[in-house]
């Protein structure tokens, strides 16, 4: 139902900002693919599996990072990634403008490719 409000709101041009709503829970994505991610400030590289987020493979790893609903609200997990990654945006709380700046949400985002580089 979600989903389908959102995409109405849409094709009547009501920007995204006005919409408001909760989330209880998000799974990972079914396009979800396997991914190394390297943690460019502790050189660490972590193997995600395609049925784990990102934020719990890190959490996984020992790496203590924010955050909070796990489902793509709050912005507590923002990260900024590599420039030259192009990422499929599962939340509900970045801007555009914050997206193309290279942040995302590593509960519920993932990258297209099989890498990552994220600034933590």
């Amino acid at each position: 139902m979600l989903t389908e409000l959102k995409q109405c709101a849409e094709d009547l041009h009501i920007p995204a900002n006005n919409i408001h709503y909760e989330q209880f829970s998000a799974p990972v994505a079914e396009s979800a693919k396997p991914c190394q991610l390297t943690l460019s400030q502790s050189n660490v590289q972590i193997e995600v599996a395609s049925d784990e987020s990102l934020l719990d493979a890190v959490l996984t790893a020992g790496i203590e990072v924010p955050y909070s609903c796990q489902s793509g609200e709050c912005k507590n997990c923002v990260v900024k990634v590599s420039e030259e990654t192009e990422i499929e945006h599962l939340d509900n709380c970045l801007t555009e403008q914050e997206r193309s700046s290279g942040q995302m949400c590593l509960c519920v985002s993932r990258p297209t490719g099989k890498t990552l580089t994220i600034d933590l």
